[in-house]
């Protein structure tokens, strides 16, 4: 069942449940980006670097392997992918 008022929720469960859609849309515009054809980290950092060139390399690593849902990185992918739309 999905949480729709999330008013009631402790600040840990709001930061829990943040941090689960975080990954949540990590993970579509991963799939976004696969579902267009490619498939590694190299063409990830190649397709990004050549629209946003001073991102962090470390930053997209650390995105690419879920280990960081990084808002700024999010948005980069997401204008990419609608550039190459």
């Amino acid at each position: 069942m999905p949480i729709t008022d999330t008013s009631n929720l402790k600040q840990r469960d709001l930061k829990t449940f943040k941090r689960i859609e975080s990954a949540q849309n990590s993970a579509q515009v991963l799939s976004d980006f696969f579902d267009k054809g490619f498939q590694s980290f190299e063409a990830l950092k190649a397709i990004v670097k050549n629209y946003f060139p001073n991102t962090d390399e470390s930053r997209l690593w650390d995105f690419w392997h879920f280990r960081n849902f990084d808002s700024e990185i999010l948005t980069a992918l997401k204008d990419v992918l609608k550039k190459l739309n």
